[in-house]
């Protein structure tokens, strides 16, 4: 456990293209093991997300503009948890990347992607 908190901090790019994989992977069994899609739960969603479709690409963009922004603050920037804010980032949005214009296109010829 150690060497994969210290390889995060070390190198938090490889660390998201690597982490990209189970994060996909959970995606796909929720969407087509499970059968958890969005449209099924609209009235549930827009009421937490005042209407808004909220992607996990959008997740991953906001931490990694959190990030950069606290390498601007110096008490910050030597954080632990900034290269999981990093690594995490890229993860989540390559993976929304990935399942909208890859996996769902060539499953159902469709990216659903507004």
């Amino acid at each position: 456990m150690r060497r994969l908190l210290n390889a995060v901090r070390r190198k938090p790019l490889m660390s998201g293209l690597v982490l990209t994989v189970p994060v996909e992977a959970i995606t796909c069994f929720n969407r087509f093991v499970l059968g958890l899609r969005t449209k099924d739960h609209l009235d549930l969603l827009n009421t937490l997300t005042f209407g808004l479709r909220i992607h996990h690409g959008y997740v991953g963009l906001a931490m990694v503009v959190a990030w950069a922004a606290c390498a601007g603050v110096r008490r910050l920037r030597d954080r632990w948890w900034r290269s999981w804010l990093l690594a995490g980032g890229i993860a989540f949005v390559l993976s929304d990347a990935v399942h909208h214009f890859i996996v769902l296109k060539l499953v159902t010829g469709c990216t659903e992607f507004p």
